[in-house]
């Protein structure tokens, strides 16, 4: 190989080298333009995933605050429901209360304490109507209904004042001394005079009561 062809080839190997070494900046700069873009990337990911995060922690924050209110509002329901059914209870009771009292006031030694009494016992209540009214004997009465036949009922005898002849000018004694007719006679029918007479004397109302059957 003489002197000229030993030049031309190491300006063959130079352009190679040339070459080549322009190939390494191209791969260089290209490597360059991946990473970037893979770091826009992560960068969008990472934004993208604290945007789902926030996203996320504020509908469970959201969420949390509307189950908390509606909590809320269910309790505050259930507590209205509640004072509602025992105001309206309170009622009743004091309505029950209030009609016995007033039918039994003229004959009662205490008539409230009486009311109160057929209330525990079961007896005071309401209809469906929400009527006062008591029951005996298997039958729905209300109160002044109920007076009579509470007064000739021996076991609640005590609860009533001690009215023999009161109001009538009159001492019963048998049907026999009576200047008047029997109202509970067929003939001589008069429910005002029973009433009368229940009242002013229970044991004599019952014995005509009884003889008139």
């Amino acid at each position: 190989m003489d002197l000229d062809q030993a030049l031309l080839r190491v300006q063959e190997l130079e352009d190679i080298v040339k070459e080549k070494e322009q190939s390494v900046a191209a791969l260089s700069s290209k490597k360059e333009e991946i990473l970037s873009e893979k770091k826009n990337l992560q960068s969008k990911m990472e934004a993208d995933y604290v945007l789902r995060t926030q996203v996320t922690q504020n509908n469970e924050d959201k969420f949390s605050r509307l189950e908390t209110q509606l909590t809320q509002l269910q309790n505050k329901y259930e507590e209205d429901t509640r004072k509602h059914q025992e105001k309206e209870k309170h009622f009743k009771e004091q309505n029950i209360v209030s009609s016995i009292v007033s039918s039994f006031g003229d004959v009662c030694h205490n008539p409230e304490e009486f009311a109160n009494l057929l209330k525990y016992q079961g007896l005071a209540t309401t209809n469906d109507s929400g009527v006062p009214v008591v029951l005996f004997e298997g039958k729905e009465m209300s109160p002044s209904e109920f007076k009579v036949c509470a007064m000739e009922n021996k076991k609640w005898q005590h609860h009533f004042k001690p009215t023999a002849g009161a109001g009538t000018g009159k001492s019963f004694g048998n049907t026999s001394s009576l200047n008047t007719k029997n109202p509970w006679n067929k003939e001589t029918l008069n429910v005002t005079e029973q009433f009368k007479l229940l009242k002013s004397n229970p044991s004599l109302a019952q014995k005509l009561r009884k003889e008139a059957q």
